[in-house]
């Protein structure tokens, strides 16, 4: 039996979330499968804010597989998309995406104007510390790829020092380790050790926190099961 049009949002935020669920579960294949799902239920209802959205999850989907090229005609029809809606957090976010891509397929100087544009909105227009982050790590990075330290520190100086205002930790480990890449070919040895054990410091804090979580998590379980009403029609052992 075919859907009701009042059910299928439902059905397409269901099948976003599935897709989500088994990405952080790191089970690639099947968050790509219930993303592709969502995909074409969000097409169906013609909601074309959220296929930008969908295609730029696949776009991350396929990046997280390993295939960068594969990954980077989403991520265009995605910021398409998004442009003409003028959504400018999925703006930001998308073209952070492509910086990212062409970086990890070796042409940084490609990345750096996607960069520097979704830092212009996540600053200006979003006002949104997290994706400024992003756009910060990713020049970072790229710069340091082009053998242009200097021009990566600041940046990475800026990552840390928002990130202490959000406690924001993951972001603040990425820009520890390109800074001390950007260190190292700056000759600074000294610098570069310090932000090496800064980076390992705060890469142990976060596993630390996770593993809390998770430890957290199973005890939750724990209770709940241990809360549980028990059956009171056990079967008795029939006499003969």
């Amino acid at each position: 039996m075919a859907l009701a049009m009042k059910d299928k949002p439902r059905e397409a935020a269901a099948l976003k979330a599935l897709g989500s669920s088994y990405h952080y579960a790191s089970n690639h294949e099947r968050a790509l499968e219930y993303k592709k799902r969502a995909l074409n239920a969000y097409e169906d209802l013609n909601d074309m804010p959220m296929v930008g959205v969908m295609l730029n999850n696949i776009g991350n989907g396929v990046s997280v597989m390993g295939d960068e090229k594969g990954a980077i005609p989403y991520f265009e029809k995605s910021l398409k998309i998004s442009e003409d809606f003028e959504n400018h957090n999925m703006i930001a976010i998308t073209s952070f995406c492509l910086g990212r891509s062409y970086v990890r397929l070796g042409q940084p100087e490609k990345g750096v104007p996607y960069f520097n544009r979704s830092l212009k909105i996540s600053k200006n227009i979003t006002k949104a510390p997290k994706t400024e982050m992003w756009a910060l790590n990713g020049p970072g990075n790229a710069y340091n790829k082009m053998k242009l330290p200097k021009m990566a520190i600041p940046l990475l100086d800026r990552t840390i020092k928002i990130s202490d205002s959000i406690n924001r930790k993951a972001d603040k480990a990425v820009a520890f380790d390109y800074r001390a890449t950007s260190y190292e070919l700056s000759g600074n040895f000294e610098k570069a050790l310090q932000d090496s054990r800064m980076f390992k410091l705060v890469s142990d804090s976060i596993a630390a926190l996770e593993r809390l979580d998770e430890i957290e998590r199973l005890a939750v379980a724990y209770e709940t099961e241990k809360r549980k009403p028990k059956s009171s029609c056990s079967k008795r052992k029939s006499k003969h």
